[in-house]
Parts: structure tokens; C-alpha cells; sequence
């Protein structure tokens, strides 16, 4: 598990300054193994790893979508004197996104919602739309993974890209890290 203090250019950066602290404490997709059995979980980095779990991998990400949108505590909008000032996802607007989400019964649900050819500038969904399609789908427990160009899936070889430009044609982009969903592994 990666310790997002160690990121330089994160740490570094002063236009991260007054931020920082929620920054370096938002949500992450977390995978334990407890007992003899995988448990998934939305946490964010400073919650403590259950008792008799063990933390197997993490990924982070945010704001949290559910069961709150956490994009003001994360440090994404900041909001003075009731205007936003700060809005590091453009969290109102309709883009292209991705979320991975937890239901009741602990399915696991993975969304991207793609922005449309015909039309650019207006498709895609803002985070709260985002959240609000989760939770008509029993999804109780939801975080954004990420949006825009970063926006993709690749499934049974094919590739959905989220993100167009003004035309309306796929961006194409090299994508840094990804969340692999496999077949079950014998012994877990």
C-alpha cells in the first residue's frame, strides 16, 4: 500500500497547502482478508483496518459518493462565504466518470459513465448524479475512482473510452493504474 506522503510532487505542490490534511486522509477502496474470506470495504485512510483482518490492497481515490458525498471534507471544493472557490473535479458538471460502489448484500458494482459522441459538452454526470444512479441500483456504499480521459473500461476485448473532445471523437489516453477484476483465486 502506497503512502501518498511519500508523493513529492503532491506534497510539495502549495496550491495543495490549505488542503493537505484532507487530502492526505480521503477515501480509499480497500481489500482485507479476514479469517479464511476477502472483505471489501470504503474507508477512508485513517479508519483502522477491522479487528482480525489484515489489509491486502488499497486504492485510492474519492470523494466518497455514498452513503454522503464527501467531495467538501476530501479537500476537492471549498467552499468561502457560500462560493465555491475550489472544485478539483469540476464535481457539477457532466463528465465522463467512474465509481466502484458496494451493495447491501456485498456485491460489487464498477460504473463508468461515458460521455456521448452527439453530444460532448452536455453528456457524462455530474458526482452527484453519479452517487444518485448508485443508490437506485442498491449500491450503499460508493466512491469516484476517477474522470475524464482516465474514464475507460476494458471488457471480453473491448475498450469503452468515457471521454470525447468537442467533436465527439474517443480520447485515447495511457492509463497509469487500473482496478483488475479476475476470476476467483482458489484459496480465497
Amino acid at each position: 500500500v502506497a503512502d501518498p506522503r511519500l508523493n513529492e510532487g503532491l506534497i510539495n505542490n502549495p496550491n495543495n497547502a490549505p488542503y493537505l490534511d484532507k487530502i492526505l486522509d480521503r477515501t480509499e477502496w480497500r481489500r482485507y482478508h479476514c479469517g479464511q474470506s476477502l472483505r471489501y470495504d470504503i474507508a477512508l485512510r485513517s479508519e483502522p483496518i477491522p479487528n482480525g483482518c489484515s489489509l491486502v490492497d488499497a486504492l485510492g481515490g474519492g470523494p466518497r459518493l455514498l452513503p454522503e458525498l464527501g467531495s467538501l471534507a476530501e479537500g476537492f471544493v471549498d467552499v468561502s462565504e457560500g462560493k465555491v472557490i475550489r472544485d478539483a473535479l469540476g464535481s457539477n458538471q457532466p463528465n465522463a466518470r467512474s465509481a466502484v460502489g458496494i451493495t447491501s448484500e456485498g456485491n460489487i458494482l464498477l460504473v463508468v459513465a461515458a460521455q456521448k459522441p452527439e453530444a460532448p459538452t452536455t453528456s457524462g454526470m455530474s458526482l452527484a448524479a453519479l452517487a444518485e444512479f448508485m443508490s437506485s441500483q442498491g449500491v450503499e456504499e460508493a466512491m469516484n475512482l476517477d474522470g475524464g480521459s482516465s474514464s475507460s473500461v476494458y471488457y471480453q476485448g473491448r475498450t469503452v473510452y468515457g471521454k470525447v473532445d468537442k467533436q465527439g471523437n474517443k480520447i485515447k489516453r495511457k492509463i497509469l493504474s487500473v482496478l483488475l477484476v479476475q476470476e476467483k483465486i482458489e484459496g480465497f
